[in-house]
């Protein structure tokens, strides 16, 4: 399984949702709806009277399904528009929709990776010693393109404009991936491995998030975070990183 996140800013979700019926039939969408897990209320794509009354004037979040694909769409402030997908099928074919949806409307940030991946870079697990037991706090951080770049992924698409906006040079950022690819003016897509799965041995990608501060690493607030001994503090110490 990769996992493909992209996050457009003032996105017109007609144009993004028209993206996705002309994908490849294996990544192409079915069905739709506004929850993940009520299958019984899905609807068919090809219900074409469902589908356009779903999504003209849409101010909500929701999902799209297919053979090989689950997406979900969430609506922010702003008119930011972020795609969390899940796509079950060979590495190149989440390569060809990233690239896909991608040019259909220039994202602000993008990145296709496993999911262990995105865990490693984005996912913070923190045990902590109360007095009536041990327990285990997960929690989001570094995913705020305001503050930074989340990371650098297997495929991490990235406009030149937040480049700027987070001082990361892009000689920086290609002399560290096997391949740059301009999609079009500004908007760059880089491959930091051969394979999804060679994220473990990555030596240049570590040495890039540890040396270029307008990059998250989430190696910086393992530290600020030990000793803590409530779920407050913890709360506290991490609300500037998410």
């Amino acid at each position: 399984m990769i996992i493909v996140e992209i996050e457009f800013e003032e996105a017109k979700i007609e144009a993004i949702v028209a993206a996705f019926l002309t994908l490849p039939t294996p990544l192409r969408p079915t069905h739709f709806g506004e929850d993940e897990e009520g299958k019984r209320s899905r609807r068919r794509v090809d219900d074409s009277a469902a589908f356009d009354s779903f999504f003209i004037g849409r101010t909500e979040g929701f999902f799209l399904f297919g053979p090989s694909l689950v997406c979900m769409a969430m609506l922010g402030r702003e008119k930011i528009l972020t795609l969390h997908c899940s796509i079950n099928t060979e590495p190149e074919l989440a390569r060809d929709f990233l690239v896909h949806l991608a040019k259909a409307a220039a994202p602000r940030f993008a990145f296709a990776c496993e999911p262990e991946e995105r865990d490693r870079r984005n996912r913070l697990v923190t045990k902590l010693h109360l007095l009536d037991g041990p327990t285990t706090i997960e929690t989001w951080v570094g995913r705020n393109t305001r503050k930074y770049l989340p990371g650098l992924y297997w495929l991490t698409l990235i406009p030149s404009t937040l480049l700027e906006e987070h001082a990361v040079a892009f000689s920086a950022l290609e002399s560290c991936a096997v391949e740059t690819v301009m999609l079009q003016e500004s908007l760059y897509l880089f491959r930091f491995y051969e394979r999804p799965e060679s994220w473990r041995s990555a030596t240049c990608v570590s040495e890039l998030l540890k040396s270029v501060s307008g990059i998250f690493d989430i190696k910086r607030i393992r530290p600020l975070i030990e000793g803590a001994r409530s779920f407050a503090e913890i709360q506290g110490t991490l609300a500037g990183w998410r």
